[in-house]
């Protein structure tokens, strides 16, 4: 019996012995799976990386180019509003110079005609111009001479300062 017992106790070595190899082949694999799926992590991450990177190389080129596009729209934005007042000032000035001649006519008033060429001579740049003259001016100006705004140091005609603010040629054709 002591040798089926030693023969019982060698079978149950060889199995635990048995047992211990396959865990620790379960281990051995187990880990490999481990350290397979750490680098697959860390590829993972590295593509992500990357990814990120140019998403957010590509977020910054748009927002230089929305930046670049709101200037851009804020320059013409102005140019438009400038030309609009020139413009306005170009019809105001045509109005006040047949207003004014209207009424020296009707009346023989000489301060209608002084008003009428002090008009043609801010218009023509040939004294300065009154601050904010793209307003209505004529309107306010009494016989008594006061000017309802003062004048600026800016000798410069219509014409040029549209031309300053880039009118077409075309558009400057049909204003002749």
């Amino acid at each position: 019996m002591f040798v089926d017992g030693c023969r019982c106790y060698a079978f149950d070595v060889r199995l635990i012995l048995c047992s211990l190899q396959v865990q620790t082949s379960r281990l051995i694999h187990l880990k490999s799976g481990v350290m397979m799926g750490i680098n697959q992590i860390r590829l993972a991450v590295r593509i992500l990386a990357v990814v990120v990177a140019v998403l957010l190389s590509a977020l910054t080129y748009e927002f230089y180019c929305l930046n670049s596009a709101s200037h851009d729209l804020e320059t013409i934005s102005q140019r438009q509003l400038r030309s609009y007042q020139l413009a306005s000032e170009l019809r105001q000035s045509s109005d006040d110079l047949t207003r004014l001649v209207r009424t020296y006519v009707v009346t023989g008033n000489p301060e209608y005609e002084r008003q009428y060429m002090a008009v043609l001579d801010i218009r023509n740049g040939k004294v300065a111009r009154p601050e904010h003259y793209h307003r209505i001016y004529w309107d306010f100006v009494t016989d008594s001479q006061s000017k309802p705004r003062p004048d600026s140091s800016q000798r410069v005609s219509l014409q040029d300062l549209m031309t300053q603010a880039k009118f077409a040629e075309g558009e400057f054709a049909k204003l002749k």
